[in-house]
């Protein structure tokens, strides 16, 4: 009996703020410049991270191995569409970067190489996606770079070194150069004309 109730708390343990067991949430981790420590025992992190909406539906959800992020990190909008697939290899951004507008629509997908001098990550080629008006075009570009972005507009020197939970955009260079050739100066304000958010009302904007 006394097996049986300790099985069960451990049990308990595992799901207690609403996250599969062995997963944890973003805010139990920390993110130092080389390795995702868990703060329980400040030891490099193994395992799933999560973050939920307050639905309960999946926000974010990322793979840790000794510390750093592999395979794919995804992030999904409340309804449970896919927003942002992003891949990682040893803790580095790598491979193909791919955002969704909300109606399931491709709007982003960048080929990623290495880390930039100048910060974020070389692009091999990238597509973007937009509308205008009602109208639904896209267009390939060449060599870029691209920094991802948090809420309030901050990007990371290096992509890798930032948790994926806060990601909320991207900036986007045709140059490989710091600060030069701005192409998408906030991917937040390419929407698609369902949105009615009113900060991403700007229906209209397409880029040059």
């Amino acid at each position: 009996m006394i097996k049986l109730s300790l099985v069960v708390a451990l049990v308990s343990m595992g799901f207690a703020n609403g996250y599969a067991q062995g997963a944890l949430a973003y805010d139990q981790v920390m993110f130092a410049k080389d390795k995702i420590l868990d703060l329980r025992t400040g030891l490099p992190y193994s395992g799933r991270l999560e973050e939920k909406y307050s639905n309960g539906k999946l926000k974010w959800v990322s793979l840790v191995k000794d510390g750093k992020l592999i395979g794919s990190t995804k992030g999904f909008y409340p309804s449970g569409q896919t927003h942002f697939i992003l891949t990682y290899e040893d803790g580095d951004l790598t491979g193909v970067f791919t955002e969704y507008f909300s109606n399931g629509e491709l709007k982003f997908q960048g080929d990623i190489s290495r880390q930039s001098r100048y910060g974020g990550n070389d692009m091999r080629g990238f597509l973007y996606c937009y509308y205008d008006g009602d109208r639904y075009k896209n267009k390939y570009k060449g060599k870029g770079r691209i920094q991802l972005m948090t809420a309030n507009g901050l990007s990371p020197f290096f992509n890798g070194h930032m948790s994926p939970n806060l990601i909320e955009g991207y900036r986007v260079f045709e140059n490989k150069m710091v600060n030069y050739g701005m192409f998408i100066e906030d991917s937040r304000e390419i929407v698609c004309p369902e949105a009615r958010d009113p900060q991403l009302s700007n229906q209209n904007w397409s880029p040059n």
